[in-house]
């Protein structure tokens, strides 16, 4: 499957800036699992993981966004997010990496899911 990818460049105090467009030969990918609800909770949970595609390591620090909130993963690779139900257009990726992109990722109230991103890394030369 192609999935358009975006080459990502962030810092904490700006969130997402200066990406472009770009595609691969063999995109980053991301999978979705739709956790068992806890109905008595108002909002949503979104955990998840950020791998590099090719080495398979998790990668510390990559950045998830949730529309214009943005979460950080752990040393693990590790993110989790509580968010009100709603539909999100969702971004994973890492400095060097292309990013991968969810448009529309609808949650529900007390719905709990599970998102894991394989990014891949940005093989182009750099120009000075």
């Amino acid at each position: 499957m192609k999935i358009p990818l975006a080459a990502l460049s962030w810092s904490l105090a700006s969130g997402i800036a200066n990406c472009w467009n770009g595609t691969l030969p063999d995109p980053g990918t991301y999978t979705i699992r739709r956790l068992p609800a806890v109905p008595a909770q108002a909002g949503c949970i979104v955990v998840g993981s950020v791998f590099d595609l090719v080495t398979k390591h998790p990668l510390k620090v990559a950045v998830v966004a949730f529309n214009k909130t943005i979460v950080t993963t752990d040393t693990l690779g590790h993110f989790r997010y509580e968010c009100a139900a709603g539909t999100y257009a969702v971004h994973g990726g890492f400095i060097g990496f292309y990013r991968v992109d969810i448009p529309k990722l609808k949650l529900r109230a007390g719905e709990q899911v599970e998102l894991t991103f394989w990014v891949v890394q940005d093989q182009r030369p750099t120009t000075n």
